[in-house]
């Protein structure tokens, strides 16, 4: 089963995918996608570019994390139009979705809800073997991807 995981960006976006076969989890790709632009142009640019990772790669689902609470409202629904954006082209693709809060991401890979992104990713790093780091966000969406193959592990 591949996975896609996404980290939501407005203008950075995390992308994942991992394979998950008999127990093991292995590294399949992840990057980062970078939007620039007004709004409505790095909204059709994260649609477009998942478009093409979801034709390149064909996942069997998708894992996405959820908005928290911001200070700042007005990022905080910047980033949601982000998340509907990622959330509707995969739907598009008929992928199941599945959302997950940040907290329970970072306690399943680091085992504390308040890991650092440093920690995440040095978790990332050792969890799927790879000889450095993935950039921030591309680590965060492969804790995305993590967690969705655990839950499925757990209500299997």
């Amino acid at each position: 089963m591949r996975v896609l995981g996404i980290d939501p960006g407005s203008r950075v976006a995390g992308f994942a995918l991992l394979d998950h076969m008999e127990g093991k989890i292995s590294y399949v790709e992840s990057g980062v996608i970078r939007l620039k632009g007004e709004l409505d142009t790095r909204l059709h640019q994260l649609a477009t570019a998942l478009e093409q990772i979801i034709h390149d790669n064909q996942p069997h689902c998708a894992a996405i994390e959820t908005a928290f609470m911001h200070r700042n409202v007005k990022s905080l629904m910047v980033l949601c139009h982000a998340r509907g954006v990622a959330i509707q082209t995969i739907i598009k693709h008929q992928i199941s979705i599945t959302h997950y809060e940040p907290r329970r991401v970072k306690m399943t890979v680091a085992g504390y809800g308040a890991a650092s992104k440093s920690q995440v990713g040095y978790m990332i790093q050792t969890m799927l073997g790879l000889p450095s780091p993935l950039a921030e966000d591309a680590s965060d969406a492969a804790a995305i991807a993590i967690t969705h193959i655990q839950n499925l592990k757990v209500n299997a």
